[in-house]
């Protein structure tokens, strides 16, 4: 009889534990496309103010790579992020 009464114990967790599965899996999916729908966005606004990408032409190889380098992380928030990086390195 014990083995039974453990048996009911865990087949109503289960249902519980499904539930707060969804919860979670709603939630992700929620954040997920919040972050989707709010990328545009601030990318939009970076395009209104508008900082041309230096031409590094100019530079030996060696400080052309340093200036591009320095700005990686910003390449991948748009032109006028990474624009608007290089001028100071320049």
């Amino acid at each position: 009889m014990a083995v039974n009464n453990e048996t009911s114990k865990v087949a109503l967790r289960m249902p519980r534990l499904r539930v707060v599965q969804r919860t979670l899996l709603a939630s992700l999916a929620f954040g997920a496309f919040v972050a989707l729908c709010s990328g545009p966005v601030a990318a939009q606004r970076q395009q209104d103010s508008t900082t041309p990408i230096p031409s590094l032409g100019g530079y030996d190889s060696v400080t052309r790579q340093s200036i591009e380098l320095a700005c990686i992380v910003k390449k991948s928030d748009g032109p006028v992020a990474y624009g608007a990086c290089m001028h100071p390195q320049i």
